[in-house]
């Protein structure tokens, strides 16, 4: 494994509610940090599209997903506090819940949705809330939506969750032979906290040390050249570029 070679790189691992329960997910949570030093981020994706959960052999419709993911963080944050649980929601049934041993420390959680649905959800239970690099009012504009608790009724008493943004960006040379024009992240609204303790804000939104930091970092793939080789990227090599701002 990764962590048994790596001192400082951090795990952000995807899972789906709709395929996992919140009691095993918890547990699976908690033996990850025990073996990895405290270095897990979870990253909770409910699924946008209808056509792609039912492949996984999901039929709930958006608006259920997410009730359902609220459900779900629900139960696995009160295993995480070391409660034992008894649920029977809508969706999802736990007696007697518990875990024999708690994350230590508790997994940051990373959540994304743009829908009515999502946006409570998000304030409820999220650590950092993720969006797509959209047009940078459109992201000010959900990120001031989630901060004022939008649909939810009341904030959860916690600090406004820290903010993602994720951008892809082609890697490589123009089709006319000169390298490649990139991007600089989106402004998002000043009303939120900086991802990154410590960081300051530039003129493009992302701390200044962005680009050095693990937390918004790049990432390259590609299929026919090799990651992180120094000098111009071939023509042949398509990859994408990842900055949480």
């Amino acid at each position: 494994m990764l962590t048994e070679v790596t001192e400082r790189l951090k795990f952000l691992v995807a899972f789906r509610p709709g395929l996992l329960t919140p009691a095993l997910a918890a547990q699976m949570a908690s033996t990850y940090q025990r073996l990895s030093g405290g270095r897990l981020m979870v990253n909770v994706v409910t699924g946008g599209e209808s056509h792609e959960q039912r492949a996984y052999g999901d039929f709930l419709d958006k608006d259920a997903r997410y009730a359902r993911t609220d459900e779900f963080l629900h139960v696995v944050r009160a295993l995480w506090r070391g409660e034992t649980v008894d649920h029977a929601g809508g969706h999802l049934r736990i007696a007697q819940g518990r875990l024999n041993r708690l994350p230590d420390p508790v997994p940051p959680i990373y959540f994304g949705g743009s829908s009515a649905a999502a946006l409570p959800v998000a304030v409820r239970h999220s650590d950092v809330y993720l969006t797509w690099g959209e047009p940078p009012a459109q992201v000010a504009g959900k990120l001031d939506r989630v901060a004022d608790g939008s649909g939810a009724g009341a904030a959860r008493g916690t600090p406004v969750p820290r903010a993602g943004a994720d951008r892809r960006l082609p890697v490589g040379r123009s089709p006319d032979g000169g390298p490649a024009a990139t991007r600089r992240c989106g402004e998002v609204s000043p009303r939120w906290p900086s991802p990154i303790p410590g960081g300051r804000r530039t003129g493009s939104g992302c701390p200044a040390s962005a680009r050095r930091s693990a937390g918004c970092g790049a990432s390259r793939r590609c299929p026919a050249g090799r990651p992180g080789s120094t000098g111009a990227a071939p023509t042949s090599c398509r990859g994408t570029a990842r900055c949480r701002c």
